[in-house]
């Protein structure tokens, strides 16, 4: 694990600090997983000073990032489908359920499509565990 720097996109976009971080994976398999937190973009924050309180920002800002996993291959795929159903399992609520994070509330094409990109990946992980067995 080792942290990376944001672009300035993500840090505009998504409220992101300066640095994220990233995971590479080496073994059985090869592929890379950046995370960045998503905060908020800084007009809606600045929006958000005048109407709510320092502990409803956070809250309404907390437990999101952007994820994304680079150098995947065939012979990858169903090993990050593995990981991303073991962060699924693991998680408080659905990776995919963002509707509590401020910056997403209204974004509905933006939540069908991480919806989606989560479906496909959970899918993934199974039809490679059916095919082995």
């Amino acid at each position: 694990m080792e942290t990376t720097d944001t672009s300035g996109g993500e840090q505009l976009m998504l409220g992101s600090g300066e640095e994220g971080d990233r995971i590479t994976v080496t073994a059985p398999d090869q592929f890379t997983v950046d995370a960045v937190t998503a905060k908020s973009n800084p007009v809606l924050a600045f929006g958000l000073k005048f109407f709510s309180t320092e502990e409803m920002r956070e809250e309404m800002t907390a437990d999101a990032c952007v994820v994304d996993v680079g150098g995947i291959d065939d012979e990858s795929r169903s090993a990050v489908g593995a990981l991303l159903s073991g962060v699924t399992e693991r998680s408080d609520r659905p990776p995919w359920k963002l509707t509590h994070h401020v910056g997403f509330r209204l974004a509905v094409l933006l939540r069908l499509k991480v919806r989606l990109l989560w479906r496909y990946w959970l899918n993934v992980e199974q039809t490679a565990g059916t095919r082995t067995a």
